[in-house]
C-alpha cells in the first residue's frame, strides 16, 4: 500500500512533481477502526489508476494540538507543497487555510469518502453503484429500511421506534412542490439558490423576474393546461407514484401559488406523509405496533430501549444532541449520510462486511478520467 510516511517527514514529492503530470496523493488521518480497515484498500485502488500514494496516520489518542504542531513543521510543509491532500477533517482542520489554498493541487475528504463507502455497504447491493445523494425518494426509503434492519439485528429490537415528523423533509425527503413549487415546475430553468447563493445582483434580479413571470403564466393556465404542466414534471410524477393523493397535491400547489411563499402549513402535510411512508417501509423489519410517528420527542416519555429517527435540524431544535446513543436511546439522524456517520462513531454496527466493491466503485468515480496517464 503506497509509500508509508515516516513521522515526522512526508517523503518529498517536489523533485518528481515536475517530471510527472500527476502529483503525489497524501492520505493523512487520525486512526480509528474504520480507517484501519479502509485506508489500505483505498490507497491500493488509487494506485491502480497510476497515482502515487503516501500515507500518514496519527494514533487514535493523538490530540489536535499534536497534529497541528506536526503540520507547522517546515520540513512537513515543504514535502506537502505541490501534492494532493486526502485527509479526514481532524487532520485537515489543523492545516493552515492559506497554506492549503496556496499549496495543494487538490483536496479530497476522507470522512465523506468513508461515509459513502458505509452507505454503499448498508443500503444494499442493489444500490451499490449509486451515491446516496443521487437516490430518489423510494430508493432512500429502501436504504433507510436496510440500515434500520442492520442496527436492529446488531443492537436488538427497541420497545418503541419513534419517527419524528417535525422537519423530516429538510434533507433526504425534501419535496420542492411543497416549498418552492414555481422553481420545481420550472425545473432547471430557474436556480433553486436564487435567494441564497447568487452573489451577482444582475443574475439575482434576472432569476427573480423569471420567477415572477412564471407565476403569472401558471396562474393564467386553464385547468387542463395546468394539469399538463404538472403531469410532465418529474417531481410531481414521483410524488404521485409514492402514493400521495393527486387531487390533494394539485390543490396544494394551486394554494401555494396564490398565497406566495408562506408554505409552512402545507409543508407539514408533506412531513406527515413522509413520516407515515417511513413507518410503512419499516413494517418489514419491526412490529408495526412499535412504530409511532410524533411531532416532537417531548410528546412521549421514552424508555431506555427506544429508537428515534429524526432529521438533524429537528435534533438541534429539540435538543436531542448530535446522533448516536443518548441515555441508552439510539438516535438515527437524517439525512442518510449523517445516519451512517452516527452509526460509525457510536459503534452501532461491526465493520464486518465486504467493502472492497464499494471502495473500488468510489475510487473509480474519482480517478477514472486519469487512467493510463503518466
Amino acid at each position: 500500500m503506497g509509500e508509508k510516511i515516516s513521522d515526522p517527514n512526508i517523503p518529498s514529492a517536489q523533485s518528481k512533481v515536475e517530471e510527472e503530470k500527476l502529483p503525489l496523493i497524501n492520505i493523512i488521518y487520525r486512526d480509528n477502526d474504520l480507517y484501519t480497515n479502509f485506508v489500505p484498500k483505498i490507497a491500493q485502488n488509487i494506485e491502480s489508476f497510476g497515482r502515487r500514494v503516501a500515507t500518514k496516520s496519527f494514533p487514535r489518542e493523538a490530540s489536535v494540538q499534536e497534529i497541528k504542531k506536526y503540520f507547522e513543521s517546515d520540513d512537513v510543509k515543504g514535502s506537502l507543497k505541490g501534492t494532493e491532500l486526502f485527509a479526514d477533517e481532524t487532520c485537515r482542520g489543523q492545516v493552515d487555510y492559506k497554506f492549503r489554498s496556496d499549496n495543494f493541487k487538490k483536496e479530497y475528504y476522507l470522512d465523506s469518502f468513508a461515509n459513502r463507502i458505509m452507505s454503499h455497504c448498508l443500503i444494499g447491493k442493489e444500490l451499490i453503484e449509486k451515491n446516496d445523494d443521487t437516490l430518489c425518494v423510494p430508493e432512500k426509503l429502501v436504504a433507510l429500511k436496510n440500515i434500520v434492519k442492520e442496527v436492529i439485528d446488531k443492537n436488538g429490537e427497541p420497545e418503541n421506534l419513534y419517527v419524528v415528523n417535525g422537519r423530516i423533509s429538510d434533507h433526504d425527503f425534501n419535496n420542492n412542490l411543497f416549498s418552492r413549487p414555481v422553481e420545481a415546475l420550472l425545473e432547471k430553468k430557474l436556480r433553486f439558490s436564487t435567494y441564497i447563493n447568487i452573489k451577482d445582483q444582475d443574475e439575482r434580479n434576472k432569476n427573480k423576474e423569471l420567477r415572477e413571470k412564471e407565476i403569472v403564466r401558471l396562474k393564467s393556465l386553464n385547468e387542463e393546461e395546468f394539469l399538463s404542466v404538472l403531469e410532465n414534471n418529474s417531481e410531481f410524477k414521483e410524488t404521485i407514484n409514492l402514493g400521495f393523493d393527486k387531487d390533494k397535491l394539485i390543490n396544494i400547489i394551486n394554494l401555494i401559488l396564490k398565497e406566495g411563499d408562506e408554505t409552512d402549513s402545507q409543508q407539514l402535510v408533506w412531513n406527515n406523509f413522509v413520516a407515515n411512508k417511513i413507518k410503512e417501509f419499516l413494517k418489514d423489519v419491526i412490529d408495526e405496533e412499535k412504530i409511532r410517528t410524533i411531532s416532537n420527542p417531548w410528546e412521549v416519555e421514552s424508555g431506555d430501549n427506544d429508537y428515534f429517527i429524526v432529521d438533524r435540524h429537528a435534533q438541534v431544535e429539540y435538543r436531542l444532541y448530535k446522533g448516536g446513543v443518548y441515555k441508552s436511546k439510539i438516535i438515527l439522524p437524517l439525512p442518510l449520510a449523517d445516519m451512517i456517520e452516527s452509526i460509525v462513531k457510536n459503534n452501532l454496527l461491526d465493520i464486518n462486511f465486504n467493502v472492497d466493491k464499494a471502495i473500488e466503485t468510489e475510487v473509480e468515480k474519482m480517478f477514472s478520467g486519469e487512467k493510463n496517464k503518466e
